[in-house]
């Protein structure tokens, strides 16, 4: 168990989002209103990545592979 867990901050549909886990920034990710131009943050970081960056260093490199939407609103998804 992580007794201090790193916590992620990006855009979805050009709102800031974060505090968000691993598992979240994933789902965000893989949501609809992904966009091409989308940055990524931690602590320690000194700046935000390009999030294809940002996935293979914390070790969700294969999501680099998916390819961003136009935005969308899907009902039902937090991130959208």
């Amino acid at each position: 168990m992580d007794l201090d867990p790193i916590y992620y901050f990006t855009t979805v549909n050009d709102r800031n989002v974060g505090p968000v886990s691993r598992a979240e920034l994933e789902m965000a990710i893989r949501s609809p209103g992904w966009q091409p131009d989308a940055l990524i943050w931690r602590d320690g970081w000194t700046d935000w990545k390009d999030w294809r960056s940002a996935v293979a260093e914390i070790g969700l490199g294969s999501l680099a592979t998916i390819a961003p939407r136009a935005e969308s609103s899907a009902p039902g998804n937090a991130f959208a």
